[in-house]
């Protein structure tokens, strides 16, 4: 399972008009559910609470927000079917007149008044941060819902990440809110055997009807046999499969089966421990030093690891966020290796027969360690493995900053460089939550300023330009190596047509079938 955050951004866009398509009958549905194979279950049907990517491929097909991003990043209406600025603190959102949760309620504007207010209360939901800068929401009327700012900002894209819930249903399930989800969406919970089955039907209230009726997803978590388990049963769709299981795959694959990949978001990390003790080492911590830590980065082959450990897919990364986020900069290149220069720097710096603790979860395969380790060693540095027994283990031993190395990777799902700005490379300030991921205990003033003001920058271009310079000032400072960035992998049956997207989301509503594989099944 791997968790999510993100923080507000700033892009404007053009509105959209909102149509709908003769709705009366449903499109024809092959009678066979689409079935989708997961490796981690739903951790709670409740959508403010999770922020998971295993739980966002079934909660984001029950429920709905007031705006959605499309495939690149763009802010498109949701329910919110058009918006206005009136002034730098005031926004006002239009309400869809066709849209209606599972239950046959029309969506009001005080079901998103609710929604938010309860969002906002939350303090124990990994979502919560998405309504920091909301001072207040109240309906102007049944369709019109008005949101002030504490400060000049724009909150667009933290309402992508606010689910829209039916004030009366949630009301009325009390503690059970968790198992009875009522959305806006596409599809509605049936059933869910935990840990091994989820089943979803059509939201007969949604417009326009998706093509597929039922979907299963199914739950199978150990990446050891998940391959075995997807020739056995062959989903239409797989959404995992480790990496060095692609070639067994390959010689294996059915006919009917596919693999599909996309640019991914997920940029694989070094996080380089720059405190000036540490545990596990002795005196002054050498990765405190930046000539210590440039050495190790002359060290490190990206396109060794790439080609070694993920069979060529994937792209060196150069910073810590994507070609594909607002605030990439395309200047920055990657380091390439040079043995020479990484011991030259650690000659200069006094540094020899050092011994460096790389920490990771116990369980793995720890090819990625063992090879960074190994590359390591041809400048004369000693990397050993040291494991965490778990990942609450592992997750405390980062926030209170006792190891020394580790390999970390994170998806900047905001499609926007704010995020890991406030959440991983803020000076750590426990009251206004900034730095709660900042594990490399660094902290530069310029950074956190940039941070601080870089959304209250209302022309993009300036505001791009200032998240450029703070990539800049990070990727001199080395407190993280980025390494690669990981492409989303599928497989994907010949019975259905689905293209995944960047911003690595599972929409239902946009899976069809092939007409051959529709009527071959119809005709049996």
């Amino acid at each position: 399972m791997q968790t999510r955050f993100a923080l507000t951004v700033l892009i404007f866009v053009s509105l959209l008009p909102f149509s709908c398509t003769d709705t009366r009958r449903p499109p024809p549905a092959d009678p066979a559910p689409v079935v989708i194979l997961l490796g981690t279950d739903v951790s709670t049907f409740d959508p403010q609470i999770p922020f998971e990517v295993e739980s966002s491929y079934v909660l984001g097909n029950i429920f709905e927000t007031l705006i959605e991003f499309d495939s690149s990043f763009h802010l498109l209406p949701g329910l919110a079917i058009r918006w206005t600025n009136p002034d730098d603190r005031t926004w006002v959102f239009s309400l869809s007149q066709t849209a209606y949760f599972s239950d046959g309620t029309p969506l009001k504007a005080p079901d998103v008044v609710f929604s938010i207010n309860r969002l906002k209360s939350m303090t124990h939901s990994d979502l919560q941060a998405f309504t920091q800068y909301i001072e207040s929401v109240r309906a102007l009327d049944d369709h019109t819902v008005q949101i002030m700012t504490e400060s000049p900002v724009s909150i667009l894209n933290n309402l992508v990440f606010i689910p829209i819930m039916n004030e009366k249903s949630v009301k009325s399930a009390g503690e059970g809110i968790g198992e009875k989800p009522v959305g806006t969406g596409p599809f509605k919970l049936v059933q869910w055997d935990k840990n091994k089955k989820i089943v979803l039907i059509r939201n007969e209230f949604y417009r326009p009807p998706t093509r597929v009726e039922k979907v299963e997803f199914i739950i199978h978590q150990d990446p050891e046999t998940v391959l075995q388990k997807v020739l056995e049963s062959k989903p239409d769709i797989t959404m995992y499969l480790p990496f060095r299981r692609i070639e067994e795959f390959e010689s294996r694959r059915p006919q009917d089966l596919h693999l599909v990949f996309s640019n991914g978001l997920a940029v694989e990390y070094i996080i380089f421990n720059i405190r000036p003790t540490i545990p596990d080492m002795k005196g002054k911590n050498p990765l405190s030093d930046i000539r210590f830590r440039k050495a190790l980065a002359y060290a490190t082959d990206s396109g060794e690891i790439i080609k070694t450990i993920l069979k060529g897919y994937g792209r060196p990364a150069s910073q810590v966020i994507a070609p594909e986020v607002f605030g990439y900069d395309p200047s920055i290149r990657p380091v390439a290796p040079d043995l020479e220069k990484a011991k030259q720097l650690l000659t200069e710096a006094g540094y020899s027969d050092v011994e460096l603790p790389f920490h990771t979860v116990e369980g793995g395969t720890y090819r990625l360690e063992n090879l960074l380790i190994e590359q390591w060693a041809r400048i004369g540095i000693k990397g050993r493995l040291k494991l965490w027994k778990d990942n609450k283990e592992m997750s405390h031993a980062l926030s209170s900053g006792q190891f020394a190395v580790s390999v970390q990777g994170y998806s900047c799902t905001s499609g926007d460089a704010s995020e890991f700005l406030t959440f991983g490379l803020h000076t750590p300030k426990e009251l206004q939550g900034h730095g709660t991921g900042n594990y490399a205990g660094y902290s530069n003033p310029e950074v956190d300023k940039i941070c601080e003001s870089n959304l209250q920058i209302l022309k993009p271009r300036t505001r791009l330009e200032a998240l450029q310079k703070s990539m800049k000032l990070v990727s001199e400072d080395i407190p993280y190596l980025p390494l690669l960035i990981t492409p989303d992998l599928y497989i994907v049956s010949s019975r259905v047509k689905w293209t995944p997207t960047v911003t690595g989301e599972l929409k239902i509503k946009n899976i069809s079938y092939r007409q051959s594989a529709t009527m071959e099944r119809s005709n049996r």
